[in-house]
């Protein structure tokens, strides 16, 4: 079983084929939270499970939701710059537009993981947008601070997360992610 890291689940779905392809003892893999698309698209395999909804699906969701809201008009997307954020930027900017034309996607953009100490020049750069709402697949500390920049400043804008509730998050945002934070 393992979790959180495709690029990990990648290497253990190409394992354990490998492995199963030789061995009479069989190794099944349970992946609860790899969401990376590829992983039951294009690396396939009958030996591993997804317990999880992937990126996709998520983000199917997701839009789908604030295709519906009537007070979501300017969303600006600010990931990470790795495989997910690519993935959230890139299938948001298809689906959103498919569903409600008339939400605007004012800003898109990928900040270092783990690496960014201060958030508030990407908090300019949502209020100057003008986004009502932020979508990320930020985690663990990438999302608390950004979270915590915009309370700062006093920007009022939804946050539309993957993880929001992930180990440790909650607490770490405090009062900052009172009725601003929501997670899929």
């Amino acid at each position: 079983a393992q979790g959180n890291g495709s690029h990990v689940a990648g290497a253990l779905i190409s394992a354990i084929e490998k492995h199963n392809q030789r061995n009479p003892n069989k190794i099944l893999y349970l992946n609860y939270a790899a969401v990376d698309p590829t992983l039951t698209e294009a690396q396939c395999s009958f030996w591993h499970f997804r317990f999880d909804a992937n990126s996709e699906m998520k983000l199917e969701a997701l839009t789908s939701y604030m295709a519906q809201s009537p007070d979501i008009n300017k969303v600006f997307l600010i990931n990470m710059d790795y495989a997910h954020g690519h993935q959230i930027s890139q299938i948001t900017k298809r689906l959103l537009p498919q569903k409600n034309p008339n939400i605007q996607i004012v800003g898109d953009i990928l900040h270092p993981i783990g690496k960014v100490k201060d958030f508030s020049p990407y908090i300019s750069q949502i209020r100057s947008s003008g986004a009502d709402t932020v979508l990320t697949g930020n985690w663990g500390n990438d999302l608390s601070l950004l979270v915590k920049a915009a309370a700062d400043s006093g920007l009022n804008v939804k946050f539309y997360t993957y993880y929001g509730g992930g180990l440790g998050t909650p607490a770490s945002m405090g009062a900052a992610g009172e009725g601003r934070v929501f997670q899929i």
